[in-house]
């Protein structure tokens, strides 16, 4: 398969299909703790990364004897809403194999565009992080592309949210002396409270580049305190799940690290 992985067994998710729908390390963020590496073209550009039509080919030859899945998940080795056949995706899973959940793990950059929004209305489930909404813990955790600033992100989130029917769950990496003060805390409960989102912590254990120290037990179980606090409902993690490091493990076996993206 060159476009599907798995499937994996999701804690979250049940036993979940992946879609990778880039070729390589393609992303709107160079995050220090990814799981896939660093980012190789950071980039805003929405664009036919892979044949939408060879996607849905493969699809079909998976799922053709039903199998027993709990949800098809796009995520891997970068941004998947970058990619502008996604809405053509989904909405063909949703009419053609109506019996699984749809998901989508997204940074949640890109939501300030209708265009984006539109694709991702058709999932069951949205995944978008947001690890800080002030603009220097954001631009150190994040590393974002040019375009993309924390309030553009709070906004498009806020918009998605209005359109969305489906399940909406937030995720932020917590990074000790960064993102995990009260302050920080604070700013992102009164933004969960107004989306009604429940909010899943993630302590930062390192990345490709480890730029900062590990993150303790103490401070993200502070950070969940303030947002219980707030009536907001959260969970703590230790990854953003197996679908991602099944991606990275997918894109480590072709090669894919190592090319230069289209």
């Amino acid at each position: 398969m060159k476009y599907l992985f798995g499937p994996v067994n999701s804690r979250r998710l049940g036993l979940s299909l992946g879609v990778d729908l880039l070729p390589a390390k393609i992303c709107t963020l160079n995050c220090v703790y990814c799981e896939c590496g660093g980012t190789t073209d950071l980039t805003t550009e929405i664009r036919e990364y892979v044949p939408t039509r060879e996607v849905i080919a493969e699809l079909d030859s998976f799922l053709a004897d039903s199998p027993p899945l709990d949800a098809i998940t796009f995520s891997g080795s970068g941004e998947p809403t970058l990619h502008s056949g996604l809405g053509d995706i989904v909405r063909y899973l949703k009419n053609t194999y109506p019996r699984y959940r749809v998901v989508l793990l997204t940074n949640g950059t890109l939501f300030w565009r209708e265009d984006v929004r539109r694709a991702a209305a058709g999932c069951d489930i949205v995944i978008p992080s947001l690890d800080a909404v002030t603009p220097a813990a954001f631009n150190a955790v994040a590393r974002p592309a040019p375009e993309i600033t924390p309030d553009r992100v709070v906004e498009g989130l806020s918009a998605f949210r209005k359109e969305f029917a489906g399940r909406l769950i937030i995720e932020i990496f917590i990074v000790p002396g960064v993102n995990d003060g009260e302050e920080d805390a604070r700013k992102v409960a009164r933004f969960a409270r107004g989306l009604k989102v429940k909010v899943n912590l993630i302590p930062y254990n390192g990345g490709p580049e480890a730029p900062f120290q590990r993150c303790g037990t103490e401070a993200v179980r502070r950070f969940q305190e303030i947002l219980l606090a707030d009536g907001i409902a959260t969970s703590i993690r230790k990854s953003r799940g197996e679908d991602i490091l099944a991606a990275c493990g997918q894109l480590a076996r072709k090669g894919w690290a190592s090319e230069a993206p289209p």
